[in-house]
């Protein structure tokens, strides 16, 4: 049995370990940016933000950047599901065709999920 520490530095098990880790630390990369920058939009304790307009504002201006941004993003993801279950076809590639089904229906989660920010108003 193979550990992830037995695994050999030229083999594509150690390729793939080592591309998923970097795809990880760029996800929680990108996830901190995303927590530092809605956090300049926090308020202060006396209920006002930095500028002086009131704590409403300032969400209500992140709810409507993510109302605008999220549907488009999901649709970007959709076109890549759609190029991967495509070149799945042309490959007859049937992990290809799966993953290329799951990033449309991730997509169209991400889309939804953007479709639905006027609930939290």
């Amino acid at each position: 049995m193979k550990t992830l520490f037995s695994r050999e530095k030229g083999s594509m098990e150690f390729k793939q370990t080592r591309l998923f880790r970097n795809a990880a630390s760029l996800w929680t990369a990108l996830f901190l940016w995303i927590v530092m920058a809605f956090s300049s939009f926090a308020t202060e304790p006396g209920g006002t933000t930095p500028g002086g307009s009131g704590g409403d504002d300032a969400w209500s201006e992140i709810i409507g950047f993510i109302q605008q941004w999220l549907p488009r993003l999901g649709g970007a993801i959709i076109v890549v599901g759609l190029a991967m279950f495509g070149l799945g076809w042309q490959r007859d590639d049937a992990d290809g065709k799966t993953r290329g089904i799951q990033v449309i229906i991730g997509g169209a989660i991400v889309a939804a999920a953007g479709g639905m920010t006027h609930l939290m108003n």
